[in-house]
């Protein structure tokens, strides 16, 4: 049965955006993959097939904070849709390990510091970056993560604020 009738949608397990190749005759896709179980997992594939269905070899570039992402597979479209396919090769998702940083304006990092933002403010130099961070989505799942507001001065944490814990 194709994923579209399961639960979870085949592409939303890929820990990304799937980038397609062109549709490959079965020949090719076969010469493609090495593994037995690739092999096998094919033969899933030519089963549910119809006759103008196509495959496709994808890759995915990590991105997003699964904490693995698919590097290579097989997907088969009906038309213009990819409604299946499987993964040959699952790689370790570098942002999941990673922690985030984004720049924040001064109105929302002076909410986050309260009544201490004045004294702050009045310290640090020109050039001070506001950031709201966290811990990478690996340290939470740990039930070790953090988030927060800081004030950073030449690439280092000067003051920061922690506003969630697990």
């Amino acid at each position: 049965m194709p994923h579209s009738g399961h639960a979870a949608n085949f592409l939303d397990t890929l820990g990304g955006t799937p980038e397609y190749d062109e549709p490959l005759p079965q020949s090719k896709i076969v010469d493609a993959l090495i593994s037995r179980e690739s092999k096998l997992a094919l033969g899933v594939l030519f089963s549910i097939m119809e006759p103008s269905d196509t495959l496709r070899l994808f890759s995915v570039k990590p991105q997003g904070t699964e904490p693995l992402v698919a590097i290579r597979g097989v997907a088969l479209f009906r038309g213009e849709h990819c409604i299946t396919g499987f993964v040959t090769e699952w790689s370790p998702n570098p942002g999941y390990s990673s922690d985030q940083e984004v720049a924040c304006d001064e109105s929302e990092i002076a909410a986050a510091f309260g009544d201490e933002w004045a004294a702050i403010k009045s310290e640090f130099p020109a050039g001070a970056e506001f950031v709201r961070f966290s811990t990478s989505p690996q340290s939470w799942a740990s039930l070790c993560g953090r988030a927060g507001y800081a004030v950073k001065v030449d690439g280092e944490y000067r003051w920061h604020v922690i506003t969630a814990l697990n």
